[in-house]
């Protein structure tokens, strides 16, 4: 019964490890594309809560069932290479297309006034990027600051066409640069399947073991 609780507190944790990944990408998706809000404050310090939950619950399983090492700790470790690599590539794909498969799917399209053009330079004084902001021209509203830059040439006084999230968690991102978002949406799923799969590998692997140890005493009756 203590065993069967040992692996239930197990599932927890493989769960907890799902949302930390989960949070860990919503942070970086938020930081990425400059979403800041008090969802992205509030998932900063839950990353490594949610961590530590998931080693508190898994570990004394891992002890108990393999206290020498084993397979089963070979497959979390694995799990955990697999959950990094997949972060690390879906934290890319936000960066470079994110702001486009929100809006593809979420984004309401309007017009919009570029209020103020921003240069951000480095400490030598180069420009790096250009914070464009914009406002509605109707209810002369701040929408934010576009997430990709509009066409060259754009500059303050200049209408643009936008997608703007009317949730109000993302920033807006000119129309023409929504373009094709097939390949990054299927990546991220990808990212996130590859994740699933690891923490269900961890599971399968922790209850073949398990079985593995119970099994020969049940045969001698001192379950």
């Amino acid at each position: 019964m203590r065993r069967m609780r040992r692996f239930f507190l197990l599932c927890v944790g493989v769960t907890s490890l799902l949302a930390c990944w989960l949070v860990a990408f919503v942070v970086l998706f938020g930081l990425l594309v400059r979403a800041f809000g008090l969802w992205v404050l509030i998932g900063i310090p839950l990353v490594p809560a949610l961590l530590m939950l998931a080693a508190w619950l898994i570990l004394p399983f891992v002890d108990e069932v393999e206290p020498d090492g084993g397979p089963l700790l070979y497959v979390l470790a694995g799990s955990g290479c697999v959950a990094v690599a997949a972060l690390w590539v879906a934290g890319v794909t936000a960066d470079l297309a994110g702001a486009q498969v929100y809006h593809a799917r979420f984004g309401e399209q309007t017009t919009a006034v570029v209020s103020w053009v921003d240069p951000v330079r480095n400490e030598y004084g180069n420009v790096t990027e250009t914070w464009y902001y914009v406002v509605d021209p109707t209810t002369e509203e701040h929408l934010g600051v576009l997430a990709q830059e509009p066409a060259n040439g754009t500059a303050e006084g200049d209408r643009v066409e936008v997608s703007v999230d009317p949730r109000g968690w993302m920033p807006p991102v000119p129309v023409d640069r929504l373009g094709w978002t097939t390949v990054p949406t299927a990546i991220l799923v990808c990212c996130f399947a590859a994740v699933v799969l690891a923490a269900l590998a961890v599971v399968a692997m922790a209850l073949v073991t398990w079985v593995a140890r119970v099994t020969p005493r049940h045969g001698t009756g001192s379950l």
